[in-house]
């Protein structure tokens, strides 16, 4: 007769080596919520690198996970969030930055539920002067200006918040208060592993950040953009055309400014510039050498081994959330705000991913750190 065995008391050192052994992290993940020994463990382990964003959309009560690697749509533990007081700043890896309406901040991890509170930021604010509270509408209109980058082992962060453009606040792990910005009339921001800050300002330059210390340094000399404002103009034939613009920061560092356009017809299309640092000045680039961009969160990640052409997903393609892109969208378009993609930079042609269930409270892209 076959003895029957504990899984749940397996030795330390093995169950770590299963764990680690593990190929993706959404197996990882379900294999550390097998108990709370194997949870306990997972956390002291090395996880699996996700080389690719997945979609990820909220409900009430369920939570579903698209994964285009495997072209399949995965039913995962909800995160216990309610949706309906609080918002989705940005994610990063397998973390949400979240405020609720009374300015509080905090991280969630979507698959293990692991909560880090942010330190209060009301009395930053109080000390600019402004009132104790902060309107919804600077709430949802900070999404475009805030941004967060995670280390999935050490758990240590960077978090900025744009609060009504003037006000920048910078938050790390080990920081017990906020640091902050004056005047910085940032548009758009986005942050990195090398605790550098990225602001394209509203006057169309980009400054740079030190923010590895307790007060923030701006680099100046060694920012090659400085002297070398970023101001997209137009030249077509005449016609309705709209069009919209992002900064985004590959994983060298390198600076990249994004213009979505979309014209007469619902023709869509991207048109990336980056410094030409020999010439100082912009030019229009065909190419991400190799990488692909995420349109919303402002980074650059690898481009897996193996294109997945049938899914658009391939080096020098762009990942898109209709959120927040063509904000003068037509609700009843075929491209709804829940609705994401994938643009081919080689081919002008994209690639959509439409939602399971409209009924979705939240969509959004989950990106490799």
């Amino acid at each position: 007769m076959s003895k029957v065995h504990d899984w749940s008391k397996l030795c330390d050192d093995l169950l770590r080596s299963i764990l680690e052994g593990l190929n993706t992290i959404k197996d990882f993940h379900r294999a550390s919520s097998v108990c709370s020994n194997w949870y306990t463990i997972s956390r002291t382990c090395k996880q699996p690198i996700n080389l690719l964003p997945w979609q990820i959309l909220f409900k009430e009560n369920s939570t579903l996970l698209f994964d285009p690697e495997e072209n399949k749509t995965h039913e995962i533990q909800h995160p216990g969030v309610d949706f309906s007081d609080r918002y989705v700043l940005t994610s990063c890896s397998n973390w949400l930055l979240m405020i609720d309406y009374n300015v509080d901040f905090f991280l969630i991890n979507v698959f293990t539920r692991e909560r880090i509170n942010l330190p209060s930021i009301e009395s930053s604010i109080i000390g600019l002067g402004q009132a104790h509270f902060v309107e919804l509408t600077d709430i949802i209109s900070a999404k475009k200006q805030a941004c967060l980058w995670i280390d999935e082992t050490t758990k240590d962060y960077v978090v900025a918040w744009s609060y009504n453009q003037y006000h920048l606040f910078i938050n790390k792990k080990g920081d017990d208060s906020w640091s902050s910005l004056e005047d910085t009339k940032c548009v758009y921001i986005a942050c990195n592993k090398d605790y550098k800050l990225y602001v394209y300002t509203l006057d169309s330059c980009i400054k740079i950040f030190d923010i590895s210390s307790d007060c923030p340094e701006e680099i100046v000399e060694e920012n090659p953009y400085r002297n070398h404002p970023f101001r997209f103009r137009l030249f077509s034939q005449p016609g309705e055309h709209y069009w919209t613009q992002r900064m985004a920061v590959t994983s060298f560092g390198e600076v990249l400014m994004i213009v979505s356009l979309r014209w007469l017809g619902n023709k869509r299309l991207f048109h990336i510039y980056k410094m030409n640092l020999e010439k100082s000045s912009w030019e229009r680039v065909d190419s991400l050498g190799g990488e692909m961009l995420i349109f919303g969160h402002g980074v650059t990640i690898r481009a897996p081994m193996k294109d997945i052409s049938s899914l658009g997903i391939k080096s020098d393609s762009i990942w898109f959330s209709g959120e927040g892109l063509w904000p003068e969208i037509d609700p009843y378009s075929p491209y709804t705000p829940l609705n994401c993609g994938v643009f081919d930079l080689t081919t002008s042609t994209i690639t959509w991913f439409k939602p399971l269930d409209v009924s979705f409270l939240k969509s959004l892209w989950l990106v490799p750190a």
